[in-house]
């Protein structure tokens, strides 16, 4: 866990954070012929480790 900048409620003069996990995500980028631009398919995501709370 950690605290993060929100990017959807910050401003450029307002930061907001926000606690949370971060993932890392790899996604498949599939052009979709009837919404007319490509989409980002997500196929494999994992919690990223934080080297604070990594037990080696």
């Amino acid at each position: 866990m950690g605290i993060y900048r929100d990017p959807v409620r910050s401003s450029h003069g307002h930061f907001v954070k926000a606690s949370g996990l971060r993932w890392i995500n790899l996604m498949l980028l599939a052009p979709v012929p009837w919404a007319g631009r490509v989409w980002a398919l997500p196929f494999l995501s994992a919690l990223a480790c934080l080297s604070a709370v990594d037990f080696r």
